[in-house]
């Protein structure tokens, strides 16, 4: 390249960012002053795959017995995995590049030698600030638990994961397949999977996901044990903690366990319905007493009494931003919205991102009286379903009510009614809101031919910039001159499945210094059985580290 003629460093940087992962690579090809833009963007956020997530019909459930036939292409695409993880582990400047790493582990044949592969790579990612696992196979042992504290532990910052196993894994250096014939000392054993938290001084969010048992057992108070000397281990750092209900992270909920919670920001509990719940019933009562700082809440799988417990309470949380809420099959149709939702949404003087995961026993109808309580929302999933008949009335509530300032929105449940509710006064409903950045529609199973995309990109709304629906996402480009406005290639499953904020910047500086990146994962977070119209009797949530199906022990 002709120094003269060569553009700033800085602006190769800007210019990288904005194309598509395909051409980024290629770029690696250009220069050498190209290639070191390229690879720190490039590699800066890794996704592995152990396995073939998607090769199943249902790419959430992922059946195993679907899996059992490796494909030729499976086996290169394990092989070339391995291979990448080798290059991390044997080369530390390259190492150095990764920022986030997230694994998913689906290989129903032969996973000892990726788990030891995927050990000796993360002892080298010292600059790691997120590390996600998905899936179970290969199994997150409690060792890969004591890989990230011995490597990336001073720096790791979020963690996302299944309750790991604690056992050594099967597959250790030299033990097998005759790498050395004068075996080595045996690793001692590992600790406890939650121990090695306490190496783990940067750690502020933590999400434990998995396949939950619908009882009492001891492996489950085991783990709930595990997860509360876990926020035991990180009380100074922990500001945002995702857990299937409290009984994860409190071992007494009158006791001093409590102060283990007080200084978090974000609470997400994904399965209200536990067995602990149903022994204690005031524990949302005490939840808004000791953790009064929280600004972000999820609230999945709710039932009636927790619905209450907004009612009782509603000055509670005053700093609250976010609320999301799905609640329990058939407890839906009890809520008395007047009653319990609108007097706590009313005194939320803060908020700005509301989502109701709501499914179909429930008559839609009634949010709309939660519109009026909520002028001053940007962020908002509303739910739809079935007032029958759609009137012109309800279609005019909820244009008229509908916050004004949103750049985000999802429905779920839209119909269209040729008389009623046309195309047409859907793309206009769009139009009135003039900071509308993002919308996403999901349909009702009953009306899957319908879609709006096609009429609203004849007529996109001049701030609109990402548009989805179901698993399928897809960035508008403006129209220019005689050229139209289109709609850019949908994103690979992949990225849907495993987005993280990073995925909705879309190369524009922009949305790394404001809200928009983060509030749209926030929306799609715990929705993967709506976007990926698989059946759950829950209608939340995702299905992804379904243990039942891949624990093999």
């Amino acid at each position: 390249m002709n120094p003269r003629h060569a553009l700033p460093y800085e602006l190769w940087g800007l210019v990288v960012r904005k194309l598509p992962r395909s051409d980024q690579r290629t770029c690696l090809l250009v220069s050498r002053t190209v290639h070191g833009v390229v690879m720190p963007i490039l590699f800066s956020r890794i996704l592995v795959f152990f396995g073939s997530w998607d090769s199943a019909n249902d790419p959430v459930a992922l059946r195993y017995m679907a899996l059992q036939d490796a494909k030729p292409e499976v086996r290169r695409h394990n092989e070339n995995t391995i291979a990448l993880l080798r290059h991390i582990a044997r080369t530390p400047e390259f190492a150095s590049l990764v920022r986030e790493l997230t694994v998913a582990a689906y290989e129903p044949g032969e996973t000892d030698e990726m788990t030891r592969v995927l050990i000796e790579a993360l002892r080298q990612l010292r600059d790691l600030r997120v590390f996600r696992y998905y899936g179970a196979s290969p199994m997150l042992y409690a060792d890969i638990m004591r890989a990230l504290s011995e490597g990336p532990a001073p720096k790791l910052r979020e963690m996302r994961f299944p309750l790991p196993r604690n056992a050594m894994t099967p597959y250790q250096p030299g033990t097998r397949r005759g790498r050395s014939r004068v075996n080595p000392p045996p690793p001692p054993p590992p600790m406890s999977w939650e121990f090695y938290f306490s190496d783990m001084q940067m750690v502020d969010t933590v999400t434990v996901t998995g396949h939950l048992q619908g009882m009492v057992s001891s492996q489950r108070l085991d783990n709930q044990a595990q997860t509360s000397r876990m926020t035991t281990a990180t009380t100074d750092t922990l500001r945002h903690l995702s857990i299937p209900d409290l009984g994860w992270c409190l071992s007494d909920s009158r006791g001093p366990g409590w102060g283990r919670l007080s200084r978090l920001q974000t609470l997400e509990l994904t399965n209200l319905s536990g067995y602990l719940w149903q022994r204690e019933p005031h524990t949302i009562a005490q939840l808004f007493h000791h953790c009064s700082q929280l600004r972000s809440l999820s609230m999945l799988s709710a039932r009636q009494r927790d619905i209450d417990a907004l009612g009782v309470a509603p000055e509670s949380l005053p700093r609250l931003e976010s609320l999301k809420l799905s609640f329990y099959p058939d407890h839906a149709g009890w809520v008395d919205w007047n009653a319990h939702i609108v007097p706590f949404l009313r005194e939320k003087k803060r908020l700005r991102r509301l989502d109701f995961v709501v499914f179909g026993n429930y008559s839609g109808a009634d949010v709309l009286q939660v519109l009026t309580a909520i002028p001053n929302v940007e962020v908002l999933g509303l739910p739809l379903f079935k007032p029958r008949p759609w009137s012109a009335d309800a279609f005019g509530t909820l244009d008229t009510h509908l916050p004004v300032n949103l750049s985000v929105l999802l429905l779920s449940g839209v119909i269209i009614d040729g008389t009623r509710a046309p195309p047409r006064k859907w793309v206009e409903l769009l139009h009135k809101r003039k900071k509308l950045r993002y919308v996403h529609f999901l349909y009702s199973r009953c009306h899957s031919s319908v879609d709006l995309t096609e009429d609203l990109l004849k007529d996109p709304p001049e701030s609109l910039e990402l548009v989805g629906d179901a698993a399928r996402l897809r960035w508008l480009s403006r129209a220019c001159g005689t050229q139209p406005a289109e709609y850019s290639p949908a994103w690979p499953l992949s990225a849907v499945c495993f987005r993280s904020a990073a995925d909705f910047q879309n190369g524009d500086e922009r949305d790394a210094d404001d809200n928009f990146a983060d509030d749209c994962e926030w929306m799609l977070r715990h929705r993967d059985t709506a976007l990926f119209d698989t059946f759950s009797p829950n209608g939340f949530g995702t299905l992804l580290d379904n243990r039942k199906s891949h624990d093999r022990r």
